[in-house]
């Protein structure tokens, strides 16, 4: 199972130094969006999406509750997405990361190695596929006309709308592989998801 938790940071040319500098003009060098935005992941202590670096069981630091129905786990992550307008041109980030304060794993399926592996695959592909949302987003930032022309409101629901839409997808997947008990949904989740990172690879971040 998977819980979003979003950050909204929209920045514009009247408030962008507000946005992205705790100092002044005299004081230290103002952060870039990026910056903010790993900030605000560093602090949660957050695990950023990447190809080369998977979930582990040791990643789910948090307490299983005494009833958990039918998840053998729960991976809390957040998707921080950033905005800013530099003259007429806009700059923009998204940043998926995992928090493991607040994701666990049942604690008899970390003694099985076959159910550990089943539940952790599971888990990844859930946040493999809150990945590819994010590059949606990105996508939609990047792809945008004249989005400096925008209002705020316009730049938050293109965010807004793909995160309404990865909430459903993600609720579709645990009901299609039983939360990855049922090996071939889960097997065709796996490739499907895979095949839309591959297919938005130029939106990786």
């Amino acid at each position: 199972m998977m819980r979003v938790l979003v950050g909204i940071l929209l920045c514009f040319v009247a408030t962008a130094a507000a946005c992205v500098s705790a100092g002044n003009a005299a004081g230290p060098r103002p952060m870039s969006l990026a910056e903010v935005i790993d900030a605000q992941i560093n602090a949660k202590g957050g695990i950023r999406w990447a190809k080369d670096r998977p979930l582990a069981t040791g990643d789910f630091k948090g307490t299983a509750p005494t009833s958990t129905g039918q998840e053998g786990a729960h991976t809390e992550y957040t998707i921080i997405s950033g905005a800013r307008c530099v003259g007429r041109k806009l700059e923009y980030r998204v940043t998926l990361a995992m928090l493991p304060s607040q994701s666990w794993f049942v604690p008899e399926l970390r003694r099985s190695p076959s159910d550990s592996a089943r539940t952790l695959r599971h888990e990844q592909t859930h946040f493999d596929l809150s990945e590819v949302y994010a590059r949606k987003i990105r996508r939609s930032f990047a792809e945008m006309y004249d989005p400096c022309g925008q209002t705020e409101a316009a730049l938050q629901a293109a965010s807004d709308g793909f995160i309404r839409d990865e909430a459903l997808e993600q609720l579709r997947y645990d009901e299609e592989t039983n939360h990855g008990r049922t090996v071939a949904p889960q097997s065709d989740w796996d490739k499907k998801v895979a095949g839309w990172l591959d297919a938005l690879g130029k939106y990786g971040q």
